[in-house]
């Protein structure tokens, strides 16, 4: 049997109802944002960490723009449709809502009106993220405990234990080879 990852793929209302039926069940909402260009074993591991809060995890997921403009003209590597569908294929994440608003800058927040249909508890994010700070505030605005999660690091082997698996060091490996 193939698994379809689709029914976690969801719109804002879709989010926001699944959200709700979870609060009656008294269960968490956490909700994290990223780009997730190229999803590899590091975000894997920083969705574990997430987790660790106890909950649902709902996750941002930039669009296609959001990203060439925060990472350049020739990002993303692979379109939003199919991130979305690979975030969603991952059992620990539970749902993927692509966060098609506009993007605030500096602060890097394209998902103001998602957090306030689906009312997170929990707001979590990565210790290296480059808005720390607004990201705090934004967090404390909706009511969702602030949790900054450390980076999940991981070497390519053990010979080599300084360059690290992330999306930018795959990109520079590829083309090296």
């Amino acid at each position: 049997m193939i698994f379809d990852p689709k029914h976690k793929i969801l719109s804002y209302e879709e989010a926001g109802a699944k959200a709700a039926e979870l609060r009656k069940k008294e269960e968490k909402i956490i909700m994290m944002s990223g780009s997730f260009d190229l999803p590899h074993i590091t975000h894997v591991g920083f969705f574990n960490n997430v987790k660790k809060n106890g909950g649902a995890l709902f996750i941002a997921l930039g669009t296609d723009e959001q990203i060439r403009l925060l990472k350049g003209p020739t990002r993303p590597i692979i379109p939003q449709e199919a991130r979305a569908s690979m975030l969603a294929a991952l059992e620990i994440v539970d749902f993927v809502i692509i966060a098609d608003e506009p993007m605030q800058m500096p602060s890097k927040i394209h998902f103001e009106k998602l957090a306030t249909i689906i009312k997170p508890d929990v707001f979590a994010l990565n210790d290296d993220d480059s808005a720390i700070e607004d990201k705090r505030v934004f967090a404390e605005k909706h009511g969702a405990k602030f949790v900054i999660v450390e980076r999940f690091l991981m070497p390519f082997n053990d010979k080599d234990t300084t360059y690290l698996i992330n999306t930018s060091n795959i990109i520079k490996r590829i083309k090296e080879n």
